[in-house]
């Protein structure tokens, strides 16, 4: 299903602590943790309320403190502007739905003015991954589930959840080293954009008038003493490629390149693969090797051996 919609988590995702100093942590001590903590990203008070219920007002003053310097430390991560840039000339409404308490919402806003839709759970009375936040999702988006993307750095709330109500939902791995562009750069993709990879793919592809099986490459590998290109020597990347990876590494290769991937016993050239596709299919890349090897000329020609690109759609990661 086409992704017609981005819904983002905020803090973690787009948006990052200059000091974490967790002023509700107090309270929830007092009141102990698991479910115990939802009432203050689900109910629209401030802090002081809390702390009259919780009879812990004379911790106020130092919680308001730490509250005001942490929301004052609020910032963008580095590459969130363009990421929503790229998103608006991509078509894709805007969405972002968190987990958080009262005193955050005008920051949020205030740091991302112009979104189609603010889903934040203490005003609309539920938090992740409960569905009802998704459903609100959709509803605000004018979206089916299964059109909106959901991202975040929470694997339980940020894909388990969405991905259970229905919608489509990616990992953002910041520990990792990844940014939002490495985990969206598909779907943020313009149809002009898309239109020119698939030009530079007509550019890759190997011609099909020139009728070489894998059996014939074999063959005349095995005369000449050759080997088979022996795809698990390919080096693979220690974090999942993305299909924008996968881009960036075939544009990055002489345009004179046939493409093509390997098949059972050999390298089948027919199967070239459609970068255009490619970059609209969602899948988890782990594992996808883009390597080089020597191809023997054609029986009905003279030469030197020619290199070609090889695209392991199924190799496995180690």
């Amino acid at each position: 299903m086409q992704i017609r919609a981005l819904a983002l988590d905020a803090f973690g995702t787009l948006i990052q602590y200059g000091q974490r100093l967790a002023p509700y942590s107090r309270l929830v001590g007092a009141r102990g943790e698991g479910a115990a903590r939802l009432p203050f990203v689900t109910r629209d008070v401030p802090v002081a309320t809390f702390a009259t219920e919780l009879s812990m007002e004379h911790l106020l003053p130092e919680i308001e403190a730490d509250l005001a310097e942490e929301l004052a430390g609020l910032r963008l991560f580095a590459e969130v502007p363009e990421l929503l840039a790229r998103a608006r000339r991509a078509g894709l409404r805007l969405a972002v739905c968190s987990n958080l308490a009262a005193e955050y919402g005008p920051a949020v806003r205030g740091l991302l003015p112009g979104l189609d839709a603010y889903i934040l759970s203490y005003e609309v009375g539920v938090a992740k991954p409960d569905p009802g936040i998704f459903q609100r999702v959709c509803e605000t988006l004018g979206c089916a589930p299964g059109e909106v993307m959901f991202s975040g750095d929470s694997r339980r709330c940020d894909v388990d959840g969405p991905q259970a109500f229905g919608m489509q939902a990616r990992h953002l791995d910041r520990r990792g080293g990844q940014s939002l562009l490495d985990v969206l750069t598909d779907v943020l993709l313009t149809s002009d954009e898309l239109a020119s990879i698939g030009s530079a793919y007509d550019a890759l592809r190997a011609n099909p008038d020139r009728g070489v099986s894998a059996a014939s490459v074999r063959a005349r590998l095995a005369t000449a003493g050759g080997q088979e290109p022996d795809m698990a020597s390919i080096p693979r990347a220690a974090h999942p490629m993305t299909v924008g990876d996968l881009i960036a590494a075939l544009q990055g290769l002489p345009t004179t390149l046939p493409v093509m991937i390997p098949a059972e016993g050999g390298i089948d050239h027919a199967g070239a693969v459609r970068v255009t596709d490619a970059a609209r299919h969602q899948r988890n890349w782990a594992g996808t090797p883009v390597g080089q090897y020597r191809e023997l000329p054609d029986d009905e020609t003279t030469g030197e051996p020619f290199r070609a690109v090889v695209i392991d759609l199924d190799g496995a990661s180690p």
